[in-house]
């Protein structure tokens, strides 16, 4: 006797179901699936399934139809709208092999504003859009859904961050296109060097904290499915943090200094 498989969800259950999961769901996502789940009903009537979708027609369509909106969307919206439904259906293929992936492609983001080559890390606009035009909707996107629970002068804090890592990315790796492509050598090691050396104004306490908010942003983004490298910042990126080791060495009884040393040259 076959074991009973209860009917497949339909797809706006599980688009909602997926958005319910995520660890900071935002209005974005919302109104990006509430945007595809209309026009599927319109155009698709017959398509059931989050398994049934193609790239094309429906995502390719869908993408029409965005461009073609009356009054029409801005390209920032529309790059919100994409960001927040692939990462959405990201997630959903991480947890079900039935459904496909490469719907949406880094080619259908709408291309972002011309490359500021002089931007300094502390003079910029507070309202101005981040660089690097997809990954910083991506960051911003995730900032969005901190504002609920965080301070605004901890919001702003990590903007400050991520401005200074994005404009370094764009300034020396414009060439990088997304978050998957990042890694810790030479992108992540290069913003360090760069914090060390072409800024002497910034303190140990201000590299630190930017090295803190940009971690959990990164942390934050991979635990909701974006396909980002592990250990991208390490404990001894942080000014200071080997000393701090070494006077908690120093502290221990002689029996301990030795294994407490070979411990943190491991880390």
């Amino acid at each position: 006797m076959t074991p009973f498989r209860p009917p497949p969800l339909e797809i706006e259950e599980v688009l909602d179901a997926g958005i319910q999961a995520l660890p900071h769901p935002s209005r974005y996502f919302r109104a990006a699936v509430h945007r595809f789940l209309s026009f599927l009903q319109k155009d698709f009537p017959q398509l059931r399934q989050v398994a049934e979708l193609r790239r094309d027609p429906h995502l390719l369509g869908w993408l029409r139809c965005l461009s073609q909106e009356d009054p029409p969307l801005s390209d920032s919206t529309r790059r919100i709208y994409l960001t927040g439904l692939r990462r959405l259906l990201h997630v959903l293929a991480s947890e079900d092999s039935f459904i496909p992936t490469g719907l949406i492609l880094p080619e259908d983001f709408p291309p972002g504003p011309p490359l500021q080559r002089k931007l300094r890390l502390t003079s910029y606009h507070p309202h101005s859009p981040l660089p690097h035009s997809l990954i910083g909707e991506i960051f911003e996107a995730h900032i969005q859904t901190l504002t609920a629970t965080l301070r605004p002068s901890t919001i702003e804090c990590y903007r400050v961050a991520v401005r200074s890592f994005l404009s370094y990315l764009q300034k020396d790796f414009p060439q990088v296109p997304q978050l998957s492509a990042l890694r810790r050598d030479p992108h992540l090691l290069g913003w360090l060097r760069f914090l060390c050396n072409s800024d002497k104004s910034l303190t140990d306490h201000t590299r630190e904290r930017y090295l803190f908010t940009l971690r959990r942003l990164l942390q934050d983004l991979a635990f909701a499915g974006d396909p980002l490298q592990p250990a991208l910042i390490l404990p001894e990126d942080f000014p200071g943090w080997r000393q701090q080791q070494l006077r908690r060495m120093n502290k221990l009884p002689n029996s301990y200094s030795v294994r407490f040393l070979t411990l943190v040259s491991k880390l």
